[in-house]
């Protein structure tokens, strides 16, 4: 029995002999290849992935990763090689899809189950138009009359709304601004709405410069995830291979792989786990497992694998809080009178359970009897 086929992609070998991809040092290089045969991607070359976890995969630490990262989108080095969405953590390779171009309109047919799956932005639609040109260039009809390309696009393909009206450059920085999860973005733009009049507005005028440099609020990050980026600025892990005996997980990764781990930590895939708690447990096995310690490198995969752990389990519970003391009912009164008595006559404790409300009329009757026996009365009702 043969094993399925695993995915594969083709490599141009004109790259090779492409100015753009020798303009990009050889981190880079090596950055862009990967991307172009990464397992995190799809048949569009349009997919979301995490900086931390890419990162990974190529056995770099976070810092060396994303400068080989941004070569490949500096405008200053030449046409872009690819394109990054940093919000929602989107990558498009416009050229993609014209190396690996499916043969059939069942091929188009798969690829829309990978584009459902690209979140909403800018990109995503660019990807969509990337699509849609490629099937308006197939318009022969299929053999023995079956589906075309264009009818396959069409029915499994729908139109995104683009994110942004700007032609917004890709060269972005991401900071934090006080308070915790209030986020801003510096970037480099310019407009090219289709309602500005070239020729009759001043270029001078705000709004219609050529280009501007702005810092623009992002969406805040939710409660959980300002929880998870708090924790990691502020809990040390125990870490092998680095420069001090231990340190946080924010100066180990760098600002920007800490906030892409923490909105990962905080989002839905971990709903049941109490996030600061599991941090530091797992920061305390660290310490006391240290021959076991994770590297710089590992760090995000191990506190993923964690809260998978904790989230399969059910979530960490938390500590239990104190609870009003349970006023006695008469019975349970009568029953400590006896006792005291009892205690008193014969220097001795011998403990009464607390039985149930329905068992207590029986029990006082048989102390009661046991009273009257041992002091042949019956003492007076209070």
């Amino acid at each position: 029995m043969t094993s399925p086929r695993e995915p594969f992609t083709c490599l141009y070998r004109g790259i090779w002999n492409d100015e753009k991809f020798w303009l990009r040092s050889e981190l880079g290089q090596r950055v862009y290849l990967y991307l172009l045969s990464t397992p995190l991607g799809n048949g569009l070359g349009c997919f979301r992935a995490g900086m931390a976890a890419m990162a990974e995969d190529l056995r770099m630490t976070p810092a060396r990763f994303d400068e080989g990262f941004k070569e490949g989108f500096d405008e200053r080095l030449g046409e872009p090689l690819f394109l990054y969405d940093e919000n929602s953590r989107v990558i498009f390779i416009p050229k993609y899809l014209e190396r690996n171009p499916p043969s059939n309109p069942n091929g188009i047919r798969s690829l829309s189950k990978a584009f459902i799956l690209i979140p909403d932005c800018k990109l995503k639609h660019d990807c969509y138009l990337t699509v849609k040109a490629f099937v308006e260039g197939k318009k022969n009809p299929s053999k023995n009359g079956g589906e075309t390309f264009v009818e396959a696009f069409s029915r499994t393909f729908v139109e995104p709304s683009p994110n942004h009206t700007g032609n917004l450059k890709q060269t972005m920085l991401a900071t934090f601004a006080e308070p915790p999860g209030i986020k801003t973005l510096s970037l480099s733009y310019s407009l090219s709405s289709s309602s500005q009049k070239e020729e009759d507005q001043d270029s001078t005028e705000p709004g219609f410069a050529d280009s501007a440099q702005v810092t623009l609020p992002l969406v805040p990050m939710t409660p959980r995830q300002v929880e998870a980026i708090e924790a990691l600025r502020d809990i040390s892990f125990k870490v092998s291979g680095w420069s001090k005996p231990e340190d946080t997980v924010r100066e180990i990764l760098g600002e920007e792989a800490a906030q892409s781990l923490a909105r990962d930590l905080g989002g839905d895939a971990y709903p049941a786990v109490a996030i600061r708690q599991t941090i530091a447990q797992a920061a305390a096995w660290c310490r006391a497992n240290q021959s076991k310690a994770k590297t710089p490198r590992g760090m995000a995969r191990f506190l993923n694998a964690w809260f998978e752990r904790e989230q399969n389990r059910g979530g960490a519970r938390p500590a239990p809080t104190a609870t009003a003391a349970k006023e006695p009912t008469a019975g349970e009164m009568e029953m400590r009178r006896i006792q005291e008595a009892h205690d008193k006559r014969h220097g001795k404790r011998t403990t009464l359970p607390v039985l149930p409300r329905e068992e207590e009329e029986i029990e006082m009757s048989r102390m009661q009897a046991e009273w009257d026996r041992v002091h042949g009365t019956k003492p007076a009702a209070k």
